[in-house]
């Protein structure tokens, strides 16, 4: 009987712990089967939020010059848009589809309310083309009522060969061209801009024109007589690096022309022929208040100077409408055989500001240096003037309470010739001139973003800051390392 009892509690026994260990089973397995329930709930919502905020916010642009990262200029522009853009990407085949441009789009159509973009297949919609511009596969067309601009996909990937070293440089334009796109739809009026023919070098390096065009400003060639005079709907007139005088006709066309309102920009050159005499065009300066001597201004401030060349200098910034920005992104300009800018004393009306100087310790060269008829050495001299000199100014003729013209001059080739020095300070100068036109041609909105490079360019230093890094590595972290060797040398000595 005792052994029956025994044997009926181990079978109890066994039967309450099979019970316990299929509960604890299916507990075990309820418990999986809400945790990753939950997981999956909480996989989705993330996704949904991550997916509902921009593309700026959820992805992390690394690449060099932040090329998927929309600049200050642009995110203020867009702030500020009020009527609806639409961005067309044309794209027959989907496998010509252009990554970066994809990336970049989505950027702006996240930014602002106003932008929309869209991909449209020629193919399947045949009409959309018959009243736009004809653009290639790849490339987009930016829209705003009844105005549009095709911006090619070529375009936003530009190629610079240096003439002198002959090395390439890359650059993506995509920003820049598309807002100033989007300006140019929004836009009513565009500035317009005249060269003048007679005197133009074409001196204007490929990437300022293309600077100066994202500017929304319309460049032309005119030639002034007396049957052609300066259009009408011109805003500004350009003398580009003259070395011969403008005609007495050209002299009174201008004159005429700045009377109602107009605007000047002129770029002077290093090199004027000898026994030339640009007399109509010292007049048209002397009517403005100042004067040149066609010499050179050398910066002597090793500060300030680049590459061991005493005429590649860095200019000082004054602070002015034209050079706010350039200021605040400590933008680098250089300037080569800058002439003295001589300002006279004030007159009623008229403002004449200094916009780009050099240090007090840059000395004068005249201009005979330049023609051989005296020493040819850059060296300064005892006899040489030395002081701050002006490379750049802004005037302002105040005719009457309504009617306002304004003058740049500059007297670096440096300026017009700005691709050249895209080795020592990038876009800087091509930014300067963009500055200038946008001031003679009263634009409020600057929209000229410069490029982004595509690969890495080399650091250029001052030479006074080339020293300074030569001396650290070459004396001081060589004289620490064996400061710091004899110390240990000597404790280990004492022990």
């Amino acid at each position: 009987m005792k052994k029956n009892n025994e044997k009926i509690e181990k079978e109890e026994k066994i039967t309450t712990s099979s019970t316990l260990e299929k509960h604890r089973k299916m507990t075990s397995a309820g418990y999986t089967m809400v945790m990753t329930a939950l997981v999956l709930v909480f996989v989705i919502v993330v996704n949904l939020l991550v997916g509902s905020l921009s593309s700026e916010v959820r992805t992390i642009d690394l690449t060099n010059g932040d090329i998927f990262t929309l600049t200050d200029v642009t995110k203020d522009y867009l702030n500020k848009l009020e009527k609806d853009v639409n961005i067309y990407l044309i794209l027959e085949d989907i496998t010509n589809s252009n990554d970066d441009l994809n990336r970049l789009l989505e950027v702006y159509d996240d930014a602002s309310e106003h932008i929309t973009v869209s991909k449209i297949n020629p193919a399947q919609n045949p009409t959309f083309m018959e009243n736009r511009e004809y653009v290639s596969e790849g490339s987009i067309i930016v829209e705003c009522g009844d105005r549009f601009r095709g911006v090619e996909l070529s375009t936003m990937y530009v190629s610079s060969e240096d003439s002198a070293t002959g090395n390439t440089s890359y650059y993506y334009d995509m920003e820049g061209q598309i807002t100033s796109a989007i300006d140019y739809v929004v836009s009513e009026d565009i500035p317009k801009a005249y060269m003048l023919k007679s005197t133009s070098r074409d001196s204007f390096s490929s990437s300022l024109l293309t600077d100066i065009a994202k500017q929304n400003i319309d460049m032309a060639s005119i030639e002034i007589s007396e049957d052609t005079p300066i259009p009408e709907d011109a805003d500004i007139v350009i003398l580009d690096l003259p070395v011969e005088d403008i005609t007495d006709e050209e002299y009174d066309q201008i004159t005429k022309f700045m009377d109602n309102g107009g605007s000047l920009l002129m770029f002077e050159y290093y090199n004027i022929p000898e026994d030339t005499y640009l007399t109509n065009i010292e007049k048209l300066l002397d009517r403005y208040n100042i004067s040149v001597e066609y010499g050179a201004a050398i910066e002597s401030n090793t500060s300030y100077m680049y590459n061991s060349q005493a005429y590649f200098g860095k200019p000082l910034l004054v602070e002015h409408e034209i050079t706010k920005d350039l200021i605040d992104n400590e933008t680098n300009l250089v300037v080569a055989m800058g002439d003295a800018i001589n300002i006279g004393e004030e007159r009623e009306g008229l403002t004449v500001e200094p916009l780009l100087t050099s240090t007090s310790k840059a000395y004068y060269k005249d201009a005979s240096f330049k023609k051989g008829s005296a020493s040819t050495s850059m060296s300064q001299l005892a006899t040489d003037p030395v002081g701050t000199f002006n490379y750049a100014v802004a005037v302002t003729d105040d005719i009457s309470e309504d009617v306002q013209s304004k003058f740049v001059y500059i007297s670096s080739y440096a300026f017009a010739k700005a691709e050249q020095f895209e080795e020592l300070v990038g876009t800087g100068n091509a930014q300067f001139v963009v500055k200038c036109l946008q001031w003679l041609a009263d634009q409020e909105e600057t929209i000229s973003i410069p490029m982004k490079s595509r690969t890495y360019s080399n650091l250029v230093y001052t030479i006074d800051a080339k020293n300074r890094i030569l001396y650290v590595i070459v004396i001081i972290i060589p004289a620490g390392v064996l400061a710091y060797g004899v110390y240990v040398w000597f404790r280990r000595r004492k022990r």
